[in-house]
């Protein structure tokens, strides 16, 4: 029964609107930093931060590869 709750808990996460909720997050820390506010805003140091975009990337990036590396396997499987 958890793992069952577990799935709904994952299929409320990741939804169009979250991820949109995301993007905007990030796009707002953009335009944050841009505006030279950053320490108005976090009380994480610029290095902080930049540690967890970098984490953040990275597991974005392991992500994609996944996808596209299962996305590949299925469609050689349907050929």
């Amino acid at each position: 029964m958890t793992k069952h709750l577990d799935i709904r808990v994952y299929q409320t996460l990741f939804t169009e609107d979250r991820f949109a909720a995301l993007f905007r997050t990030v796009d707002r820390l953009h335009d944050i930093v841009c505006e030279g506010k950053l320490a108005q805003v976090t009380t994480l140091s610029a290095e902080e931060v930049i540690g967890w975009l970098q984490d953040i990337g990275y597991t974005i990036q392991e992500t994609i590869r996944e996808l596209q590396a299962k996305e590949s396997k299925h469609e050689s499987l349907h050929t």
